[in-house]
């Protein structure tokens, strides 16, 4: 669902071999099932969640790729945070890009987003990350982010 930017699941759609753990999971209460046949989340917030804990599992494991997709939303990003991912991984990344990552931008937009909010969410005095040394800070959103962080530390 994360991947292809939707934000409801058929049963056909589900491969074969995880059909099982759906089975399961259809009986939560945090999906509900359409008359189309549709399962979605009963709120926008599970998807998020769930996304951002794939997300930090991914991340502890040092799969770049999985910030490469689609730009993460601030909800996402703040789940992700929440998650305590070892900023040390996400600074590595900025320093040196994974040669596995194809589309530079959105990953590095995710990757800063990502550290700040951690930064943010820890209340941590993190003077070793300088934004300024980032090779993309093109969207308006990480120029705000780029200020604040500036003028908290003084």
């Amino acid at each position: 669902m994360l991947s292809s930017g939707t934000d409801s699941l058929r049963e056909d759609d589900i491969p074969p071999d995880q059909s099982v753990s759906f089975q399961r999971i259809r009986l939560l209460p945090f999906l509900i099932h359409d008359l189309d046949g549709k399962y979605s989340f009963a709120h926008k917030s599970f998807l998020e969640f769930f996304a951002a804990r794939l997300i930090s599992i991914q991340i502890r494991e040092q799969n770049a790729s999985v910030l490469e997709h689609v730009l993460l939303s601030r909800e996402v990003v703040e789940f992700v945070a929440g998650l305590d991912v070892p900023i040390r991984v996400l600074e590595g990344w900025l320093a040196a890009l994974p040669g596995a990552v194809l589309n530079r931008t959105i990953f590095l937009e995710n990757v800063q987003l990502c550290v700040w909010q951690c930064v943010r969410h820890r209340r941590a005095d993190y003077l070793g990350f300088e934004f300024v040394n980032c090779a993309c800070l093109r969207s308006s959103a990480l120029k705000r982010l780029y200020s604040d962080f500036m003028t908290a530390r003084g």
